[in-house]
């Protein structure tokens, strides 16, 4: 019996594994199979959808594919099956947007200062400027493709594929292991290994330990979703040859706005202990 509850645990966090790989997983099985079917049909949309001049293009495809898989696997598999799954921070909806615009923002200021500081006092070092390089030729074959499925792929489904894997199905499942904050950084750090470029898995690392706070007091996807679109489309936008001349007011704004920022999420976290709010007939007040 004791042998069995030491397996159920590695158990979950084996499937959180798979589940983090799954996205290269997906990418490559979809890939071979319309290369196969463009082989044997030589299909103009597929040489298309293909081309290595808009790698956004693929993904228009292959992010709604996952989109479906994930939020059936998030709604049937981790979705109300957790332990103390209940929400200790209520946002309605106009706050929750605000809330989770201005944390997207405010993040936005955090990875400029990382991006800055890498740039500036750590390019030196061998492997962390060989990620600066890679993340900055990934960036460069993202924005040459498109405008908008650059903000399409990148900008919005791109972070609802990733916030249902990574804080729905992959914390949902680590929360089988340990609850709480255990499942929050785990998730993460799996999250910022999936992005490969160490200068990229730091910075991504840090918005998955903010989403997931914010998911495991809310208990809402929706907000972790809408911070990580906030993120990922304001990157996208700025990657643009007409926003340059305003970049650099862009950047101290969003350096501005990393107080009101981490304010929320720390206020967030501390409430839903119910040390910075009263409860009132055993509920806690909304943020």
């Amino acid at each position: 019996m004791n042998m069995i509850k030491k397996i159920k645990p590695l158990g979950y966090i084996f499937l959180a594994l798979v589940f983090a790989a799954s996205v290269m997983i997906v990418h490559v099985i979809l890939a071979n199979i319309l290369v196969m079917i463009f082989t044997a049909t030589n299909s103009p949309f597929l040489a298309w959808l293909l081309s290595p001049d808009d790698i956004n293009r693929f993904d228009m495809l292959k992010y709604p594919l996952m989109i479906v898989l994930f939020w059936f696997l998030y709604r049937k598999i981790v979705s109300g099956n957790l332990p103390d799954a209940e929400s200790k921070v209520v946002w309605d909806i106009k706050k929750g947007i605000m809330f989770s615009i201005l944390i997207g923002l405010g993040f936005g200021g955090i990875s400029f200062l990382w991006i800055k500081l890498v740039e500036n006092a750590l390019s030196g070092v061998g492997f962390i400027k060989q990620s600066l390089d890679t993340l900055e030729h990934v960036s460069e074959n993202y924005s040459q493709g498109s405008t908008v499925l650059l903000i399409l792929t990148g900008g919005i489904m791109g972070p609802i594929m990733e916030e249902l894997l990574f804080r729905g199905i992959i914390l949902g499942l680590l929360e089988k292991v340990k609850k709480g904050w255990f499942a929050v950084i785990f998730s993460a750090l799996l999250f910022g290994i999936a992005h490969i470029a160490f200068v990229q898995v730091v910075y991504t690392f840090l918005m998955g330990l903010i989403a997931g706070a914010i998911y495991l007091k809310t208990r809402n996807i929706l907000w972790p979703i809408i911070i990580h679109i906030t993120i990922n489309t304001v990157a996208a936008i700025s990657s643009f040859a007409q926003v340059q001349n305003y970049l650099g007011i862009w950047e101290k704004i969003s350096v501005i706005l990393i107080i009101p920022a981490l304010y929320i999420v720390f206020k967030t976290a501390y409430q839903s202990f119910g040390v910075a709010s009263e409860q009132k007939n055993g509920v806690y007040e909304p943020l």
